[in-house]
């Protein structure tokens, strides 16, 4: 009887003990839970709450796609200058037309809100070659007034100028002229002389004629004519200014806006500075715009594109691998031409106008002819337009 009793009071002992330690387990999970809850009020309460349907719709809004698309575009020409002392300072001449060629190409578009922001070529195959520019520029002294009136007896200066029957590139060519060729200017029509040439009447274009001809003596003035003052280009500089007009700088003020540019250390845009100045008088481009693209795009022609490749403006240099695949140019004056004819052809006039060079804008990217109308195809930064502006007034202030 001792011993179950003594069972019976141990058991007795274990069930209090049980039933004290569950009190206790239950005591301390309230507090825990208390403190818990209170730190998720706290949380909560001073949280900024994530609102995704707006996330969603404001991402919606921005409609973009990639479309993979077959076509046969222009295999654009290259352009090779040439210094000739003997031609005056300032004065060029074209030796050869430049021809565009033509590649099928594969190429991935990119639209953004339906509007076609970019293309990138994926693979191409040349079809027909095309042929390269050759200009003749003149160092020597003097200058040669130049332009052409109707009545005057001029020359042919490119060993490929066609003579044709309307002003029109793919008009039928009526005879192939030879360079020295004289010929008499009826008509002028825009970037074509409508010209007689002994019994034969034709269009050719402006930029296969000269009035130069080395076989001929001809007298040069000794000092150029300065068409515009500083103070007469400041009055034409603003943000909505038409950059498919010539700034009207001369030869001379282009290499002096270069000439003490502290931020230009390699002295890469003041070796170039003419070539906007040509690139300006051939396709009607502003060539301080031009330039103030090649600074912001190359930092003052510091960037690795620029040094390795002369490519001053980034040209082709794609997000998904900008430096390989950025375009490698023999000279950084290829490039700016290159450039030129682009932003005229693509951006700065629309579809179907006809180019000094006698080609056809595509107006793929055209929204006008001011730098913000350029930005908003030409750069996804909505900035752009107002870096490059800022470098055009550094330049036209520093005119002398």
């Amino acid at each position: 009887m001792r011993d179950k009793s003594k069972v019976l009071i141990i058991i007795f002992i274990i069930i209090i003990l049980a039933f004290l330690i569950c009190i206790l387990v239950k005591n301390i999970y309230s507090v825990f839970d208390v403190k818990i809850e209170k730190k998720q009020i706290i949380y909560y309460e001073n949280s900024n709450p994530i609102d995704i349907k707006k996330i969603v719709d404001e991402n919606t809004k921005i409609n973009k796609s990639e479309k993979i698309v077959v076509q046969e575009i222009d295999l654009e020409y290259k352009t090779l200058y040439k210094e000739n002392k003997d031609l005056p300072n300032g004065y060029f001449r074209v030796l050869q037309v430049g021809e565009n060629g033509k590649q099928a190409v594969v190429m991935k578009q990119i639209y953004q809100d339906n509007s076609l922001v970019g293309e990138v070529i994926v693979a191409n195959n040349v079809v027909e070659n095309s042929i390269e520019k050759i200009i003749e520029i003149g160092t020597g002294n003097g200058y040669l007034k130049k332009d052409i009136r109707v009545g005057d007896k001029v020359y042919v200066s490119a060993n490929n100028l066609k003579l044709k029957k309307e002003n029109d590139l793919q008009s039928k060519n009526i005879e192939l002229l030879e360079m020295y060729d004289t010929v008499e200017i009826l008509e002028i029509q825009d970037n074509w002389y409508y010209v007689k040439k002994d019994n034969c009447n034709g269009f050719v274009l402006k930029e296969g004629i000269s009035t130069y001809n080395p076989n001929v003596k001809m007298e040069f003035d000794s000092e150029e004519n300065i068409t515009y003052s500083k103070n007469e280009l400041l009055e034409k500089i603003n943000f909505g200014m038409d950059l498919s007009i010539q700034s009207g700088l001369s030869l001379e003020q282009f290499e002096q806006i270069f000439e003490n540019q502290e931020r230009d250390r390699n002295n890469i845009l003041k070796e170039n500075a003419k070539y906007f100045y040509y690139a300006e008088e051939q396709y009607n481009i502003n060539g301080v715009f031009l330039a103030a693209i090649a600074i912001h795009e190359s930092a003052w022609g510091t960037s690795a594109i620029a040094r390795n490749k002369n490519n001053l403006f980034g040209y082709a240099a794609y997000d998904r691998d900008p430096y390989n695949s950025a375009s490698n140019f023999t000279n950084c004056a290829e490039g700016i031409d290159l450039v030129a004819r682009m932003l005229m052809k693509n951006y700065l006039n629309s579809a179907g106008t006809q180019l000094a060079d006698g080609s056809i804008a595509t107006g793929k990217y055209y929204n006008g002819k001011t730098v913000s109308d350029v930005n908003k195809r030409y750069a996804t930064d909505k900035n752009w337009a107002n870096c490059v502006y800022r470098w055009m007034e550094t330049l036209y202030n520093s005119v002398p």
